[in-house]
C-alpha cells in the first residue's frame, strides 16, 4: 500500500498539473510487478490519468502537462477516453501506445499495447471504480 507521504504528493502534483484543489479522483490502484500507482481522476468537466513509480515521480498522464513531449496527451482540449456502456473498460491512445484500464469488481489492471507487444499489469489495492466516471466532455461512451 502507498504510505501517505506518497498519497499526498500525488494530490500534490494532480494539483500541481491542473492549477487548483477541484480534482477527484475517481479509480485508483497499485500495480503488483513495480509497486506504481495508476490513477484516474477528474477535474473541470474532464477525465485524465496519470502513473506514478514506487517512488512518486510521474512516469506518463494524460492528457500531458508537457506539451512540447506529450504527443497526443498534450493537446488538452481534445484529447479522448472511451468508456464502455457497463463503464468496465477505458480507453485511450497516444502515438506509440494504446492503454485499457479494466475494472470487472474483482479482476483490474491496465494492458498496454506498443506495437505488437502487449504489456499486462495487475492491479492491488484499489480505491473507486470505473462505474464513477460520470459525463465528462472527454470521455465518450461506446457499446
Amino acid at each position: 500500500m502507498l504510505s501517505f507521504t506518497r498519497r499526498i504528493f500525488a494530490l500534490i502534483l494532480l494539483s500541481a498539473f491542473f492549477g487548483n484543489a477541484n480534482e477527484t479522483i475517481v479509480f485508483s490502484f497499485e500495480l503488483q510487478n513495480n509497486g506504481g500507482k495508476i490513477t484516474v481522476f477528474e477535474s473541470e468537466s474532464k477525465l485524465g490519468y496519470t502513473l506514478v513509480d514506487k517512488d512518486g515521480k510521474v512516469e506518463f498522464e494524460c492528457p500531458a502537462r508537457d506539451k512540447a513531449n506529450g504527443g497526443e496527451c498534450a493537446d488538452r482540449d481534445n484529447f479522448k477516453f472511451s468508456l464502455d456502456d457497463k463503464k468496465e473498460f477505458l480507453n485511450f491512445k497516444n502515438k506509440k501506445s494504446t492503454y485499457l484500464i479494466y475494472d470487472n469488481g474483482e479482476d483490474y489492471g491496465i494492458r498496454v499495447m506498443t506495437g505488437i507487444i502487449m504489456q499486462y499489469w495487475k492491479g492491488a489495492n484499489k480505491n473507486g471504480s470505473l462505474k464513477n466516471i460520470n459525463a465528462l466532455e472527454n470521455v465518450k461512451l461506446v457499446k
